[in-house]
């Protein structure tokens, strides 16, 4: 473009500004050239347009969450045997240490603690495994074992120390 291009397309420009100007002032033509009525309308249509847009995604939103809501349960609300079921542990026969107490298959699975109660005779295992493991009175430790009871509470206490020493 050459350099008297700019200045005379700006002076017209100019002039053809202010002649619109001032024969469409009273006809409601603002400064920019557009009718003031349908700056209004187009306004007002944007407006609309905005509360329709804002109104579509406040729908979405709550139809978001309220599917949301339908099919899924905070954690606190599940029982603890729904809990269970939603995770496994991975259990190898190197990590336990297997014990056969009069027919039951004892599993212990701290390698340490197994160690610790294989280091005890056969007869504080049982007694062991049986008070601990199954829960067993010495009562009935002592009918299973042809044992007195007291003698049951001794032997269980000692091996209890004895592990206990054992794992420090």
């Amino acid at each position: 473009m050459n350099k008297t291009f700019w200045p005379i397309f700006w002076q017209n420009l100019i002039f053809n500004r202010v002649s619109s100007e001032s024969t469409n002032t009273k006809q409601g033509v603002n400064s920019l050239g557009k009718s003031t009525i349908s700056n209004k309308v187009i306004e007002s249509q944007f407006d609309c347009f905005c509360k329709k847009v804002l109104k579509n995604k406040a729908r979405d939103c709550f139809i978001h969450e309220k599917r949301h809501r339908e099919h899924e349960i905070p954690f606190s609300s599940l029982t603890m045997q729904e809990l269970e079921s939603l995770y496994t542990e991975d259990v190898y026969s190197l990590d336990t240490h297997t014990f056969q107490v009069l027919g039951f298959e004892i599993q212990v699975r701290d390698w340490l603690l197994g160690e610790a109660i294989s280091m005890l005779t056969e007869q504080r295992q049982i007694i062991t495994l049986l008070a601990y493991s199954l829960g067993f009175s010495d009562k009935q430790i002592g009918e299973i074992a042809h044992l007195v009871r007291s003698t049951v509470q001794y032997q269980r206490k000692s091996s209890l120390e004895q592990i206990k020493k054992y794992l420090e």
